[in-house]
């Protein structure tokens, strides 16, 4: 933890004087376009973290473009989310004060606020100045093929660079490009935004079902789930139109009541059990984990167990059972749904604050008006397939995670932003 803190820092600083020396040879439009280039690349292939360059977009566009005082603005246009956010944050805050190793946990809940503030901070700010490109589609372009060249050269890309960059001998498996599938499925709907303003609908549509393709290729079942959650959610926008937020937000609302009870019904009826063969192996021990989380949850069900409980007890170790000859662990670090985690970590009360903060978040898209509503559609979309992978991979709360959709969301802003000056 501290040598990735002094790593971090590190970087913060080096990128600070580097971004000075661009400015002074005035190659720093330049150099933010290969960022916004080679983003979809390094993302997909899983060759660099997220908060990484989580950390170098907010010193890249931060360091001459954002004023604070446009921040405060758009704040003050957003004051229902902005309490939502900061409420639920005080909430994480004040959980790890009860929590099973409050000293690291209190540690978390700090930077899990510092990466969210500071993505908001990012997505705020004025965007007005950002140089027009297209670099994004392109560089997804590239993401995808060498995606597909991986799945044919079994991992060529990947193994070179493990053995020449970082000395090391791997043995390539599909699953090493989940977290990029992730990123594949939701970065589609910013891909597609240039082709749609050029009006090659046809193009965009070829290009949202050869990331299919591609997901479907690879292991990924979350991924496979995000992209039919956006496509749904898409074709939805699309019908009801100006009737779609009350609809989407409804549809949180709903995952967020339904998920618990429906994971008991399955869990608990014995007709169910006979689906359990029919999935796939990952799906089955999630179904295992949820059902150990669920009567975890069922001890504690108003404040939970304090904020990165899920990971504090997965160390511990308390609960595992037989498969066949196997040993497998009913918490695995984090119980693989977004949903389940924050009811174990945070109970009742953090699910109410945390579907507040999603619900402000929708309400906010909708009132503004620097994203067209043509666009609207593409932005809805996103967010269902990032919150239908929340639901079924990941812990909610790394940073990794929380940095990709700030990311994503904020190359969606420029793009759609460049319409909007057009007009």
């Amino acid at each position: 933890m501290l040598q990735a803190k002094i790593f971090l820092t590190f970087i913060a600083f080096s990128m600070k004087v580097f971004l000075k020396f661009l400015e002074l040879f005035k190659v720093y439009t330049l150099f933010i376009k290969f960022l916004i280039f080679i983003t979809p690349i390094l993302a997909s292939l899983a060759a660099l973290s997220c908060s990484a360059v989580f950390i170098i977009y907010l010193l890249s566009f931060s360091y001459s473009l954002v004023r604070i005082d446009e921040i405060f603005s758009s704040f003050k246009r957003n004051k229902l989310l902005v309490l939502s956010l900061l409420a639920f944050l005080s909430f994480c805050f004040l959980s790890a004060l009860y929590s099973l190793n409050y000293k690291s946990t209190l540690l978390e809940s700090l930077k899990v606020s510092a990466t969210i503030l500071c993505g908001f901070m990012l997505l705020f700010a004025s965007h007005s100045k950002l140089p027009n490109t297209k670099l994004f589609l392109s560089g997804y372009l590239v993401a995808l093929v060498f995606c597909y060249m991986e799945s044919i050269f079994n991992g060529m890309i990947i193994t070179n660079i493990n053995h020449y960059l970082l000395n090391k001998t791997i043995y390539f498996d599909p699953s090493y490009l989940n977290r990029g599938m992730t990123f594949i499925a939701i970065a589609v709907w910013v891909a597609i935004i240039p082709l749609i303003q050029n009006n090659r609908k046809i193009s965009s549509y070829c290009l949202l079902l050869l990331s299919f393709v591609i997901i479907f290729i690879y292991t990924s079942e979350s991924a496979k789930l995000g992209i039919i959650g956006g496509i749904v959610t898409y074709i939805l926008a699309k019908i009801f139109k100006h009737n779609f937020v009350a609809i989407f937000q409804v549809g949180i609302g709903g995952v967020y009541i339904f998920i618990p009870i429906a994971i008991c019904c399955l869990i608990y009826n014995p007709r169910a059990q006979t689906l359990f063969q029919h999935i796939p192996w990952s799906f089955e021990h999630r179904i295992y984990i949820w059902q150990n989380v669920l009567d975890l949850i069922s001890l504690r069900p108003l404040t939970g167990y304090g904020f990165n409980a899920a990971r504090i007890i997965s160390e511990l170790n308390l609960s595992s059972m037989m498969i066949g000859s196997t040993s497998i662990s009913l918490l695995p670090l984090h119980p693989h749904n977004g949903v389940i985690q924050i009811l174990l970590e945070l109970g009742l009360i953090g699910l109410v604050l945390n579907l507040t903060v999603w619900l402000s978040i929708i309400r906010s898209i909708a009132l503004t008006s620097s994203i067209g509503e043509n666009f609207k559609p593409f932005i809805y979309a996103l967010l269902a397939t990032y919150i239908t992978i929340s639901q079924s991979s990941f812990n909610i709360f790394m940073s990794w995670w929380l940095c990709l959709i700030f990311i994503i969301v904020f190359n969606f802003l420029i793009l759609s932003k460049v319409e909007d000056n057009k007009e």
